[in-house]
């Protein structure tokens, strides 16, 4: 079997597809890192979240969401962020604690 010069091209057009979405996809998540660590607003850690589990990144999803609530206990959007990722009826319960009115089922 010869392989063509069209042939060719496509194997190099596929190769740099695949490239370029790697360093996309590492580029996006590393960036959801440093939100992470360089933001103190649960708000901003949540749309990071958000990257994450857009990326498949459930794990590192959870890790963020829990940090959230480590780093800041009073704020329920973390508590929200744990419950939607893990189910948790206490931290559902939690976040329902500090905002009645904005937690909802």
């Amino acid at each position: 079997m010869r392989l063509t010069w069209k042939d060719a091209r496509a194997t190099l057009f596929v190769a740099a597809a695949v490239v370029f979405y790697a360093l996309w996809l590492t580029g996006t998540i590393a960036a959801a890192t440093r939100v992470a660590d360089r933001c103190g607003d649960p708000r901003d850690r949540a749309r990071a979240d958000l990257q994450l589990i857009a990326n498949d990144r459930r794990a590192d999803a959870v890790a963020l969401a829990r940090r959230m609530v480590r780093d800041n206990p009073e704020d329920y959007v973390g508590w929200v962020a744990v419950y939607r990722l893990t189910g948790s009826r206490a931290a559902f319960q939690r976040a329902r604690e500090l905002n009645p009115r904005g937690v909802q089922r």
